[in-house]
C-alpha cells in the first residue's frame, strides 16, 4: 500500500454526467455547495421552544467555560464604540486600515452625478470594526455591508465550494500512512489581491457608500483625490466609490477567490478531484502532491519535503506581496480548528 494514493480519481479523464436535473440537491451535498445563509432573508428564522432552550444552554456552557478557564473570543466594536474604548489607538488603527485600502487601489471615488439610479440604490455602506488582538495590538477592519445584496445576487454568483470534512480526514489518513511531509499555509490579505470583474456594457458597477468619520480619514489621506467627491446627505458627509478589488465581507469574495486560486493551481499542472472541488493533485517526482483548501487556509502533502518547500516559495511569490504567507512544516498542525499530530 505504501506509495499509492487513494485520491487518484482526479487523475482520470472520465467525466461525471447527470441525466436528470432533479438530482441537483444530491449534487450540492456531494460537492459541499449547500448555501450557508437563510434562503429567505426577508423572513425571520423562528425557533421552536425546545431549540431555543438548547441554544441558550450551549451559550451558557460556553460562557461558563470562559469564566472558569479564562478563555475568550475577540470582541469586535463598531467604529463609534471602538473609538470610545480604544481612544487614539483605535483612531490610528482605523486610519491605517483606510490607508492600506487606498494604497492598494481597492476603490475609486466617483461623482454622484455619474451614477445611474440603480447604482445609487444598490450602493452598500462601508463599516469599520475595531478589535484588540491577543498580542494587545488594536486592529481595524473595513467590511462591506453584504446583507442587502442577497436580494439581487444569485447563488451562482455568491456561493463558493468548501473542502468537505470527509476529504480532510481521508487525506490526513493517507498522509500518515504514506509518511508524507505535511505543510499548512495561511495566505494573508487574500481577498484584496483579487480584482472585481469589470462590468460589461450596460451592467451596473459595484458601488460602496463611505460615510461620516471614514470620509474624513480618506480626505485627510489624499485631499486632492477624495475631497471633490464629498457630498452631504441628510447632513452627513458621504463619499461614493467604485469597488475595484474585493472588500472583506462581500458575498462574491469567497467565489472569486476560489476561481482565482483554482486557475492558478491548474496553470501549475494540478488536476482537481471529481468528487471534491477543493482537492487538487499533481504528480511531482513520480509521487503525488495533494492540496486541500478552505478559502485561504491550505494543506499540502508530498513524500518529499523539498516539494513542499518549492510550493511555499511559489505561494510567497504569487500571493505574498500584501503580507508574507505563513507556512508551518512540523509534525503537529492546527488546521481549521483541528489538531493533526503526524
Amino acid at each position: 500500500m505504501k506509495g499509492k494514493s487513494y485520491m487518484q480519481d482526479s487523475m482520470t479523464t472520465d467525466k461525471v454526467t447527470f441525466e436528470d436535473n432533479r438530482v441537483t440537491g444530491n449534487l450540492e451535498y456531494c460537492h459541499n455547495l449547500i448555501m450557508q445563509v437563510h434562503p429567505n432573508p426577508q423572513e425571520d428564522v423562528k425557533f421552536a421552544t425546545t431549540h431555543a432552550m438548547l441554544i441558550a444552554r450551549v451559550m451558557d456552557d460556553i460562557n461558563s467555560k470562559v469564566l472558569i478557564q479564562g478563555t475568550s473570543f475577540v470582541q469586535q466594536y463598531i467604529l463609534q464604540k471602538g473609538l470610545k474604548v480604544f481612544g487614539d489607538q483605535g483612531r490610528k488603527a482605523s486610519t491605517k486600515e483606510m490607508d492600506q485600502l487606498h494604497r492598494r487601489s481597492c476603490f475609486m471615488p466617483i461623482s454622484i452625478k455619474e451614477m445611474i439610479p440603480q447604482e445609487h440604490k444598490k450602493a452598500m455602506e462601508a463599516f469599520i470594526f475595531l478589535m484588540e488582538k491577543h498580542d494587545q495590538m488594536i486592529k481595524g477592519q473595513i467590511v462591506y455591508n453584504r446583507k442587502p445584496t442577497r436580494e439581487w445576487l444569485t447563488r451562482e454568483d455568491s456561493v463558493s465550494p468548501m473542502v468537505a470534512l470527509e476529504s480532510i480526514m481521508l487525506t490526513a489518513v493517507i498522509d500518515a500512512h504514506e509518511e508524507c511531509d505535511v505543510m499548512t499555509v495561511n495566505i494573508l490579505n487574500a481577498f484584496i489581491q483579487m480584482e472585481m470583474p469589470k462590468p460589461k456594457e450596460g451592467e451596473e458597477r459595484v458601488i460602496m457608500k463611505i460615510t461620516g468619520v471614514l470620509v474624513d480619514m480618506l480626505v485627510q489621506l489624499k485631499p486632492e483625490l477624495y475631497g471633490p467627491y464629498v457630498v452631504y446627505e441628510n447632513g452627513c458627509k458621504v463619499l461614493y466609490a467604485q469597488v475595484l478589488k474585493v472588500i472583506y465581507s462581500m458575498l462574491q469574495a469567497l467565489l472569486l477567490w476560489y476561481k482565482k486560486f483554482q486557475n492558478d493551481l491548474k496553470k501549475e499542472g494540478f488536476i482537481f478531484n471529481l468528487y471534491d472541488p477543493c482537492i487538487a493533485n499533481c504528480i511531482i517526482k513520480k509521487k503525488q502532491q495533494t492540496i486541500r483548501f478552505h478559502v485561504d487556509d491550505l494543506k499540502s502533502s508530498h513524500v518529499l519535503a523539498e516539494v513542499n518547500d518549492e510550493f511555499e516559495k511559489w505561494l510567497q511569490k504569487k500571493y505574498g506581496g500584501h503580507g508574507k504567507v505563513k507556512a508551518h512544516c512540523r509534525k503537529i498542525h492546527d488546521y481549521l480548528g483541528m489538531i493533526f499530530n503526524y
